[in-house]
């Protein structure tokens, strides 16, 4: 498992790139990227950001995926 705090503490810069699709993600992870993250401007709901997640997870096989919330869906979390 990737540790950033490992990365961080010998020196070595981080790598991090934003993926929509598998295909890209694939090609990111062989890259050797060491985040993979997926943007919240191309979706509007958590369900459309699941969907792209799930296709940028199935892409990566070493790197850190993470991605951004759309603004919708933390509102909507306050108010729960």
């Amino acid at each position: 498992m990737l540790d950033l705090r490992e990365l961080k503490r010998d020196g070595r810069k981080i790598v991090a790139v934003v993926c929509w699709d598998q295909s890209t993600a694939e090609l990111a992870d062989a890259a050797g990227a060491d985040i993979v993250s997926v943007g919240d401007s191309v979706v509007q709901s958590f369900d459309e950001l699941r969907a792209y997640l799930t296709g940028v997870r199935r892409g990566v096989t070493r790197a850190l995926v993470s991605c951004d919330l759309p603004e919708p869906s933390v509102a909507r979390a306050r108010e729960l």
